[in-house]
């Protein structure tokens, strides 16, 4: 259920898909390096840019979309970032 919810909140535009830019897009403010975001810096920001497109695109690999059972079975057998 939860993993469903996380789709579907990921999936702004409900087409059934997610795609790095609709991930992205979501987690573009979210310092992920800092925990203080009232004390979060230009260079936190552009680090945890950084880090968010390496999560992202090792996560969708050479994919562009997937939907929601792909989204699953990645979630459980590769990677729950």
């Amino acid at each position: 259920d939860l993993i469903k919810f996380v789709f579907e909140f990921l999936d702004d535009d409900d087409d059934k898909f997610i795609s790095q830019v609709n991930v992205k897009s979501i987690f573009q403010y979210i310092p992920l390096q800092n925990k203080n975001f009232s004390n979060s810096s230009f260079k936190d920001r552009y680090e945890s840019q950084e880090e968010l497109h390496n999560i992202v695109s090792n996560f969708f690999k050479t994919k562009e979309k997937i939907d929601c059972k792909e989204f699953e079975e990645l979630t459980i057998n590769e990677n729950s970032t």
